[in-house]
């Protein structure tokens, strides 16, 4: 038993410790390694620089918000940036405090809540993000001091403020923030608290529209904030398709232990009359997002389901008042946290310790209080490997000159190495996904399309370069044209006057796509639309998890053949299937208007695991592209 005068000392260091853990405080090098995802941040802070509208100019899926918590020193985006962590700390650290000191939790409690949440850190710092995870913890504690401490209307409002934020933070807060507070209005329904659940209820619906529609309106300078959602929805409608990757089946097997622990958990506690089991309702839709985030591309992601389930147990021990109602608890607790702590080591390596410990927010702290020199640092760093393999020579920059840019590939931070006027597509990065979003990319270039389009020929997931964006790929046909060809990099500068491109009906067939695809014989250039459909059991799939790969094999007529990761949605628009360029200078070719001067395509063949997802039998139309369209 400590002193008296030393029995707060124990609250004072896990709020310390806690506070350490939730710092938001980031900032970002332009010249990351990691050149995917630091294009798309890139392309976010150009956005804000140049006031672009969510969902009208640009789309993804962060919203107006999500760069001044991924801020690059361009422009006044990293101060204020800065700023805006610095009241989202604030907002943590109260909550923090009212944890620690206000809400009763023996420390024994406190103790076990901060060792499952500094297990959980990775979360708060996945890939230029985390952010959205620091909020939604906070979410989760009011939400559990809510439904077993004393219901405050000062904890629930401050819940509900939470949320407009993160809506306009990223696409995937947002379902878990309406998810949580739905689980807390059930549970008090279910507690037959019918008055405070009616209240709650109503200020739910009157508060977070208002709230969020007002931010919306501060953040962008709009009201529009219906286009927003609806691009949200549209880019995450087809993720479980586009991004599906396969991981090791022993991490499959090691996630599912961890769940079926957490659910068993719960599941005591419920049997054993515990209260802490009605958090089950307010935590539900957070594991069930994390299991389909960390999973449907099982790479570096599935640690955003062992973090989410670490720091639901977490909460859960926060308020567990015994440990004896269930002799199994112990086992299934060890079980939880050994295996969740092994498989984020695993993808992390060792320097999972720095999140552990806060050591990588102390170091980003420090950073931010000496900013000068952080901010000359970071304007001296030497480009990753990436810029040193692939360099944008002196002919290229000399072309591209101060005319305004679009980049057509994965790849778009060599705009910033290089301080080109850079342009952002309404999706950037050639991000396939719906046909509705591509045809929206394809309207943005013949309306509005810059001076110059840098093409990269770079695969990502076995995809090919062209064929994803297909009425992109037509809509650069009709208005650029070749300028400068280098071994990556094919330069297009925009005509005076786009080409026209008839296309025009040729044959419409059934056919069993497991045989195959006999590309007609034709001396025109031939497009197809393919209509794939899922099954129920590819719906099903879609849902809740994710439909595998689909490829498709191209067979010229001479010898030879490629294969490439497709996307059932793309192939539902008009794309080149005759004479596809497999490589630069071929694409250089069809760019210059004679597509037909490729090798052409005999045959399309459809193959990989997804291709049982689909119904078998398919309608084919093909079209032709007159040659003498100009």
């Amino acid at each position: 038993m400590l002193p008296g005068n030393l029995r707060a000392l124990p609250r004072v260091l896990a709020f310390l410790f806690l506070g350490l853990l939730l710092c938001p405080l980031r900032y970002f090098s332009l010249f990351h390694e990691n050149v995917l995802d630091t294009s798309w941040v890139y392309a976010m802070n150009v956005a804000a620089l140049r006031n672009l509208a969510f969902g009208v100019d640009i789309i993804w899926t962060t919203g107006p918000l999500g760069y001044l918590f991924q801020p690059f020193d361009l422009g006044q985006n990293l101060v204020h940036g800065l700023i805006a962590q610095g009241v989202v700390w604030i907002v943590l650290l109260w909550v923090a405090a009212d944890l620690c000191f206000l809400a009763g939790v023996p420390v024994r409690n406190l103790g076990a809540f901060l060792g499952c949440t500094a297990l959980a850190a990775p979360l708060f710092h996945f890939n230029f993000g985390g952010v959205e995870s620091l909020l939604l913890t906070a979410m989760f504690v009011l939400a559990a001091l809510l439904l077993l401490r004393e219901f405050l209307w000062r904890r629930f409002l401050l819940l509900i403020l939470l949320i407009p934020p993160i809506v306009l933070i990223k696409g995937t807060g947002m379902a878990i923030a309406i998810g949580v507070l739905g689980g807390v209005i059930t549970a008090l329904a279910i507690r037959r608290e019918w008055r405070r659940a009616a209240v709650a209820a109503a200020l739910s619906a009157l508060l977070i529209p208002i709230l969020t529609l007002v931010s919306f309106r501060l953040s962008t300078g709009t009201w529009a904030m219906g286009p927003y959602l609806q691009g949200l929805v549209d880019i995450s409608s087809e993720y479980s398709v586009l991004m599906a990757t396969d991981g090791p089946w022993d991490e499959k097997l090691r996630a599912l232990a961890v769940f079926a622990c957490l659910a068993g958990v719960f599941l005591m506690a419920f049997l054993g009359r515990q209260r802490q089991w009605i958090l089950a309702l307010p935590f539900a839709v957070p594991l069930l997002v994390s299991v389909k985030h960390g999973f449907v591309r099982q790479d570096a992601h599935v640690i955003n389901f062992f973090c989410m389930a670490l720091l639901l147990l977490g909460l859960l021990l926060l308020f567990m008042e015994s440990w004896r109602f269930n002799r199994n608890l112990p086992i299934l607790l060890m079980l939880l946290v050994v295996v969740a702590f092994q498989s984020v080591q695993w993808r992390l390596g060792w320097a999972y310790l720095d999140d552990i410990s806060g050591w990588s927010n102390l170091r980003t702290l420090a950073g931010v209080l000496d900013l000068p020199n952080t901010r000359q640092r970071l304007a001296h760093e030497p480009l990753p490997p990436y810029g040193r393999d692939f360099p944008l020579d002196p002919p290229l920059l000399q072309a591209i000159g101060q005319h305004s840019i679009s980049i057509v590939s994965s790849v778009l931070i060599q705009a910033a190495w290089h301080n080109l006027a850079f342009v952002p597509l309404p999706l950037p990065q050639g991000y396939p996904c719906t046909r509705k979003l591509d045809e929206r990319n394809a309207a943005w270039i013949a309306r509005q399309g810059p001076e110059k389009v840098l093409l990269e020929w770079f695969i990502v997931d076995g995809r090919h370069p062209l064929n994803d964006n297909p009425a992109t790929m037509l809509a650069l046909f009709q208005w650029y044209e070749p300028e400068l060809t280098q071994p990556r990099y094919l330069l297009l500068r925009r005509r005076a006057q786009p080409r026209s491109v008839p296309l025009q009906p040729l044959q419409t067939q059934s056919i069993d796509i497991t045989q195959g695809i006999a590309v007609p014989d034709s001396s025109l250039p031939v497009f197809a639309r393919v209509e794939l459909e899922l099954t129920a059991f590819g719906k099903l799939a879609k849902l809740l998890y994710h439909v595998p790969e689909l490829r498709m094999t191209i067979s010229p007529a001479s010898s030879g053949e490629a294969t490439y990761r497709v996307m059932a949605e793309s192939l539902g628009t008009p794309h080149l299937v005759s004479h596809l360029p497999t490589n630069l200078p071929a694409a250089a070719t069809y760019f210059q208007g004679q597509p037909a001067a490729n090798p052409k395509i005999s045959r399309l063949t459809f193959s990989g695991p997804g291709l049982d997802y689909y119904h078998h039998t398919v309608r084919v139309e093909f079209l032709t592209l007159n040659p003498a369209a100009r």
